[in-house]
């Protein structure tokens, strides 16, 4: 795999021309991985898959205990007014 930056190739096809016998050229930030062949680019996609999976994972659990958070907070203000009518009627 080499990185190709964007500083050096003027667009993809310039890269392309530079590494035609690339099996696999990428975009990515600051311009281009390339794959000499396909066995290191389902290992890289792999990889970025698998951070992307875990990315996502973060991100539910963080919504879930937020919403728990509020679960929390709901069930207590429930309880409290609960207390105050108990208190006020009697």
């Amino acid at each position: 795999m080499l990185f190709a930056s964007n500083m050096n190739y003027k667009n993809r096809r310039a890269v392309c021309r530079r590494y035609s016998g690339a099996a696999k050229i990428v975009a990515v930030e600051g311009g281009w991985l390339v794959f000499i062949d396909l066995s290191t680019y389902r290992t890289w996609l792999a990889q970025q898959q698998q951070t992307e999976t875990k990315k996502m994972i973060k991100h539910i659990l963080a919504i879930l205990g937020n919403m728990l958070v509020l679960a929390a907070m709901l069930a207590g203000m429930y309880f409290g007014l609960v207390v105050v009518y108990v208190l006020l009627n009697h």
